[in-house]
C-alpha cells in the first residue's frame, strides 16, 4: 500500500537519493561495498541495456579463500575486454578461464603490496562527490 504521508514519502525519496550518491555504480555482492569505476572506466555494455559496467566482480579462490576481484583488469587483450563488455551475460555465461586467471594474477599481485584489487579511483570515495557525470564510454 502507498505511503499517503507526504513527509513519509520525501523521507524515502531522500533516503533512496543519498543510497545513490553512496554507490552511483551499485555494490558488490558480499561485501556490500559500494563499486568504483574500475580500470578502464564506465563502459557502456553492448547488448542495448542502456546499462555500464565498471569491473564485473568475480569470486576467485586466492589463498584459501573466496574472494571478490574485478575481472574488468588492465592485462586483457583488448578481445578480452570486449567479450566482457558486449557479449558476456552475467549470472548466465561462464567467465572464460584465460579472463579469471588474468584476473586472479591481477589480485594477487596488488594485494601483495597492500592494496585493494579493486581500483579505488585514485582516492575519490574519500572526497567531496562532484555533481559532473561520469563520462560513458562507448
Amino acid at each position: 500500500m502507498p505511503t499517503r504521508n507526504p513527509s513519509a514519502r520525501r523521507r524515502k525519496f531522500r533516503d533512496a537519493l543519498k543510497e545513490k550518491y553512496k554507490a552511483p555504480f551499485g555494490r558488490r555482492h558480499g561485501s556490500g561495498d559500494a563499486k568504483g569505476l574500475g580500470f578502464f572506466g564506465a563502459l557502456k555494455r553492448g547488448d542495448g541495456s542502456g546499462q555500464i559496467s565498471t569491473e564485473l566482480s568475480v569470486g576467485l579462490h586466492i589463498d584459501g579463500k573466496e574472494t571478490q576481484v574485478p575481472a574488468l583488469v588492465p592485462t586483457l587483450t583488448e578481445e578480452e575486454k570486449n567479450y566482457l563488455v558486449n557479449e558476456f551475460k552475467p549470472g548466465k555465461d561462464r567467465m572464460p578461464m584465460s579472463i579469471m586467471l588474468k584476473a586472479k594474477e591481477h589480485a594477487k599481485k596488488r594485494m601483495g603490496i597492500g592494496m585493494s584489487p579493486f581500483y579505488d579511483n585514485g582516492g575519490v570515495q574519500n572526497r567531496k562527490k562532484s555533481r559532473k557525470p561520469v563520462p560513458v564510454r562507448e
